[in-house]
């Protein structure tokens, strides 16, 4: 070869190599490189009676939306497929069980035991109604109609939520219900939008219905794989990342609303046949023009050739040539370029013989990758040159007769640069905490990005000035006090601080002033670190206030009607005075709600709130409690007599009617009465006996009043014998542990169990934790017990460990009483120790009040089970007075959400609402997310929209014995 065309030969694939990714990939290179299992006809199973989705057609063989994609999907990859469509319930069997490599198209919801594809289309369902009917909006109008929907299809279940009055007629097909509703049987039905325009065009019937304006359902539709077959899924994806939206959206339209049956077919075959022979002459002349193209460019190449040769002269780059067994046969360099050896000491030898052993392994690698990928290829490598290290970028291409082309450039200060850059900017500009550094006098020197972000202010506005938190005049005199005395004798204070921004806003900070100082002692700066915690402590009142109060009423719920009664039987207690609970349950409520709708219903709980709220003194505390049930605390009353008066007041305000909306009726109440001392001691005792007399009110006739007597306490007895039964089944070893499973809301996947205490009674049967822990608690016996579950499940946890390969989290419920024993962290880690179960795998679940009550002896013993490695959450969160000062301080990792919350969280904005808000704080404290209680499919969809990491609950299994439990495990 000349040396002239030589050059212009590197230079062009010099170009070519500047111009190209290092690596990269499409659709057809996975289908080629993918394993041979791959490379053969896979096999496509789909539900022959979804159309135009997919269905036989008159020939007998596959067609629809979803057969199109595919077809797109094996002209983008080169893999054959093999389409078959049979019934629904044998095709996703016939992937679990990888009699088929893949389901065409189904919804998440559909596919347990599968794993989900990216989708290749969006489905919206409808309310589709007879053109007769008017003003039918969504599915909350369909109270009183004959509602068609397919049996088992997920909007049967989705109608019988959300429109309880509708009357539902199930159908075996979709072509079943488009038939009915032609025929007048149902006078709505429920269905996904392509499937009904399709059918209803069929049946020459798309006239004679309307639709809902708003879809009732949307969601995408997915290939799905048996779960494990990871190589099938990246195949698939890798073919539908290949079809552009254009092409998608052409399969869309060709399908929209639109029939392949009777005289239809022929026009479409016409068609078909017309844009065949379009594409022909279209391909000819793209080809024709193809080839002026290619002409140009060659031309263009020669006439730049000088121009090249100067470009790459001018370029710091070296470009090596390599042969077959890795030799180098040539090079070529700038003029101000110079290799690393002299020519002769590397021309015609191997790259082992050249380069150190970890730099030529990784070049050989590099070059075998390129080889079989007919790819570029690019690594870094480095090398110790004359003492000095330097690195190197190289980049490598396939050429003919397996020879291979590199292109090396000298990266050692771009490296240097950003190893510097690095260190410099990862405590400080990447920081999402605003960073202030003073000098010893307190004037500020450096603020990172995040500060002026924060405040507004930059750092033109600060530089040379003294640090507000420093300064006497910018705080109050205590706090300033506590700061410098702080930093005097330990070096460093945080707590929360109180900021404005440059606009004049103040807000809330987490602060933290750390004193830097010299080898000798001196002081030579302040570092000062913040972050604005104006969105936690919102999120933190919002959970406050909606975990407290009723949302329909806004009266005060359980929650905080227990905490104001404590208040004031404490008060009453250093008084000497008495205090009275009213439980009053309205009677025959529900005719109303039955009868007049939930609306009415609302407003007369609103005005029954008004009603009670005006028989009391605005000390005493009136609070929803339930659906009709409300619960009062008058303080400082006169005995039997204070309390008669404030019950019979209420039932003169409910003699009074209620009118909503023209109708008007009478209601009555029932209500029980209890006083402290002589009814009860406590909270959990007066509500228990003021329902108990409430009880006794209904039985007199209901409308009436009842004083709580001691004749109602026959159930202490029974509390009694419960803890003489429960010290002698400690002594029999009758507890056992049954487990339920934590799944990981996203994937579904098991990935840990809560161990639940069960009392496996000779005489009782199996005994429910509800039924003995509070006797547990009160006697003390829950120590011995807890002792005994932590022991259980820690060693069946163990053997699950060994058995399935997995680190499987075990939670386990533990009281304050058990934190309070000083010898409980050595419990811990004994058990730990002869069960072999690593600290890491056991989370500890708290109650709110432990961390709350800030008891010296727990706050220490939640410390050393940290220091253990033990992982801590706190259970049933939201339903106490939360803090952000205890989620900041002590080693909390999770937040359990009370089933309290899930259980409405689809119907109850409220509780939707704290759900969110419960995520949305856990999240930005870094803490997981568990929510309990999980029932429903709406609810677990709920839960995973908001980002919920973890969820247990029925819906994904019942607590079971260890043995039935196994068989949920993920077994290797």
């Amino acid at each position: 070869m000349k040396a002239l065309d030589r050059n212009l030969l590197l230079t062009v694939i010099l170009a070519a190599l500047l111009c190209a990714p290092p690596l990269g990939g499409d659709a057809a290179w996975a289908a080629r490189q993918a394993p041979a299992e791959e490379r053969r006809t896979i096999v496509v199973v789909g539900d022959k009676t979804y159309a135009p989705i997919e269905f036989l057609g008159p020939d007998g063989r596959p067609r629809g939306v979803a057969v199109d994609m595919w077809r797109l999907w094996s002209q983008k990859t080169g893999v054959a497929i093999d389409y078959r469509l049979v019934d629904w319930a044998q095709a996703i069997e016939m992937v679990r069980q990888r009699r088929a490599d893949v389901i065409s198209g189904l919804f998440p919801r559909e596919g347990a035991g599968l794993w989900f594809c990216r989708p290749f289309m969006k489905v919206d369902a409808h309310l589709f109604f007879s053109r007769k009917i008017k003003g039918l909006v969504d599915s909350r109008d369909l109270a009183g109609f004959r509602v068609g929907v397919v049996r088992g299809d997920y909007l049967e279940g989705l109608l019988r939520v959300e429109a309880p009055g509708a009357k539902l007629v199930l159908a075996e097909t979709f072509e079943d219900m488009i038939k009915m509703a032609i025929a007048g049987r149902v006078e709505v039905f429920a269905c996904d939008e392509m499937v009904a325009a399709f059918l209803l065009a069929k049946h020459d019937a798309e006239d004679m219905f309307r639709r809902t304006a708003k879809p009732v359902h949307t969601d995408d539709l997915r290939p799905g794989v048996a779960e494990g077959h990871d190589e099938m899924m990246r195949l698939v994806n890798a073919g539908f990342d290949a079809i552009d939206e254009a092409e998608r959206q052409a399969v869309l339209d060709r399908w929209a609303g639109r029939s392949l049956w009777g005289g239809g077919q022929w026009l479409w075959l016409c068609g078909a046949f017309s844009l065949a022979l379009l594409a022909a002459v279209v391909f000819l002349a793209w080809n024709r023009q193809l080839k002026i193209r290619v002409d140009k460019a060659t031309r263009q190449i020669m006439d730049k050739r000088q121009e090249l040769e100067a470009v790459f002269n001018a370029l710091p780059d070296l470009l090596f040539r390599f042969d077959a067994t890795g030799r180098y046969i040539d090079y070529q360099g700038g003029r101000e370029t110079r290799p690393f050896l002299p020519p002769e000491r590397f021309m015609g030898r191997a790259i082992a013989e050249v380069l150190p052993p970890e730099a030529a392994r990784a070049m050989t690698t590099a070059m075998q990758l390129a080889r079989e990928r007919r790819q570029v290829v690019g690594l870094e490598y480095e090398l110790t040159i004359d003492g000095e290290r330097r690195y190197y970028e190289a980049r490598l291409a396939p050429l003919s007769f397996d020879e291979i082309v590199c292109v090396v450039r000298d990266v050692s200060q771009r490296k240097l640069a950003e190893q510097e850059q690095k260190m410099a900017a990862t405590v400080f500009e990447n920081s999402i905490e605003g960073i202030v550094v003073a000098d010893a006098d307190g004037k500020v020197r450096l603020v990172n990005s995040a500060f002026t972000a924060i405040t507004g202010y930059g750092s033109d506005d600060v530089i040379g000035k003294e640090m507000d938190v420093l300064r006497a005049e910018a705080m109050d005199l205590a706090l300033y006090e506590e700061i410098w005395g702080q930093l005097a004798e330990h070096g460093q204070w945080s707590g929360e601080y109180w900021n404005r921004r440059k606009n004049g806003e103040a807000y809330p900070e987490w602060l933290t002033v750390t004193v830097i100082r010299d080898s000798h002692g001196r002081v030579i700066n302040y570092l000062a670190i913040f972050y604005d915690i104006t969105e936690i402590k919102r999120s933190q009142e919002q959970i406050r206030y909606q975990a407290y109060h009723d949302a329909l009423t806004g009266l005060p719920n359980r929650n905080l009607f227990k905490d104001r009664l404590g208040q004031a039987l404490h008060h009453a207690e250093r008084r000497g005075s008495k205090v009275a609970v009213l439980f009053v349950d309205l009677d025959n409520f529900k005719l109303i709600n039955d009868s007049l709708g939930h609306d009415v219903g609302d407003h007369v709980l609103r005005d029954i709130a008004g009603r009670l709220r005006r028989c009391v003194r605005d000390e005493d505390t009136v609070a929803r409690i339930g659906g009709d049930e409300f619960l009062m605390v008058l303080e400082e009353i006169d005995g039997e007599l204070g309390a008669d008066r404030v019950a019979r007041r209420v039932l003169d305000n409910f003699a009074r009617p209620f009118g909503v909306g023209g109708h008007e009726f009478h209601l009555g109440a029932s209500i029980g009465v209890t006083v402290f001392p002589d009814d009860g001691q406590d909270v959990e005792t007066l509500i228990k006996n003021a329902d108990m007399a409430m009880y006794r009110a209904k039985e007199r006739g209901k409308n009436n009043y009842q004083m709580f007597t001691p004749a109602m306490q026959a159930k202490t007895n029974l509390r009694m014998e419960m803890e003489r039964a429960l010290r002698q089944a400690l002594e029999r070893d009758e507890f056992v542990v049954h487990y339920q499973a934590k799944v990981e809301t996203v994937s579904g996947r098991v990935v840990g169990m809560e161990a639940l205490a069960r009392w496996q009674s000779p005489g009782k049967g199996l005994v429910m934790p509800g039924q003995f822990i509070p006797v547990a608690e009160e006697s003390g016996l829950i120590t011995a017990i807890g002792k005994v579950i932590l022991r259980q499940a820690c060693r069946q946890a163990s053997r699950w460990q060994t058995m399935t390969g997995r680190d499987l989290r075990l939670a386990v419920n533990v009281s304050a009483k058990q934190l309070y024993q000083p010898e409980f962290v050595e419990t811990v880690e004994t058990i730990l120790r002869e069960t072999g179960l690593a600290p890491g795998l056991l989370e500890l679940e708290v109650t709110e009040s432990v961390v709350m009550h800030q008891d010296t002896a727990a706050n220490r013993t939640l410390l050393e089970l940290a220091a253990l490695g033990v992982s801590l959450a706190i259970d049933d969160f939201g339903t106490g007075y939360s803090s952000l000062y205890y989620l900041k301080h002590f080693p909390i990792d999770t937040l359990k959400i009370d089933r309290g919350f899930v259980r409405d969280i689809g119907r109850d904005a409220n509780d939707a609402a704290i759900v969110g808000a419960i995520v949305s704080l856990g999240h930005s404290l870094g803490l997981s997310v568990v929510a309990e209680g999980v029932e429903t499919a709406e609810q677990l969809a709920y839960l995973r929209a908001l980002g919920c990491d973890l969820c247990q609950g029925y819906y994904f299994s019942e607590p079971a014995p260890a043995e039935q439990f196994a068989e949920l495990l993920p077994w290797p």
